[in-house]
């Protein structure tokens, strides 16, 4: 993560699925942090209200995804989420490999990866569009930038994620 950091010089984030939503373990800080990103840390969101956590969505299939939406519809109507939109979005993402958003004044990909034997994870960084350039944006999509590296797999099927970020144990999910 710190040297993906120091690629892209803004803040990564680590998050885990826990069910319909997506938890942040860790953010690891480039050289610009963003001063509100460290209250990520240890939140929970709904999947897909983050480019980390929509990579893990776009992994679901069609059915989950749509179940997904109806159980949470109210909740991505607020955030002007339409299900039109969620389902663009999720096509792009698993022809692509990864989820990005650009546009809004903001710049950002997301990778989702294994997580231990059976846990999803993903890793994503969001930067304003005034510090990260079209090109910086465009390099961090493609492959050879290094977020399809993250762990072997060998390191994945040891679970060496879920040794270094223990998910904490809670009964009720918001």
């Amino acid at each position: 993560m710190k040297s993906l950091a120091r690629r892209v010089d803004e803040p990564l984030f680590l998050v885990a699925r826990a069910g319909d939503y997506s938890h942040c373990l860790h953010m690891e800080g480039g050289s610009r942090p963003v001063k509100t990103f460290n209250e990520t840390v240890g939140g929970i969101r709904l999947l897909g209200l983050g480019v980390p956590s929509f990579a893990m969505l776009a992994h679901m299939d069609d059915c989950e995804v749509l179940a997904h939406y109806g159980r949470f519809q109210e909740e991505y109507l607020k955030n002007r989420m339409t299900l039109a939109r969620l389902r663009k979005w999720v096509d792009e993402a698993r022809q692509q490999g990864f989820s990005h958003i650009l546009g809004k004044g903001v710049r950002g990909v997301g990778v989702r990866f294994a997580f231990g034997v059976s846990g999803e994870a993903a890793l994503g960084f969001v930067s304003p569009s005034s510090r990260l350039t079209e090109e910086e944006y465009k390099e961090a999509c493609k492959p050879s930038f290094g977020f399809d590296r993250i762990l072997t797999e060998e390191e994945q099927k040891r679970g060496a994620l879920a040794k270094m970020y223990p998910l904490p144990r809670w009964n009720v999910i918001p």
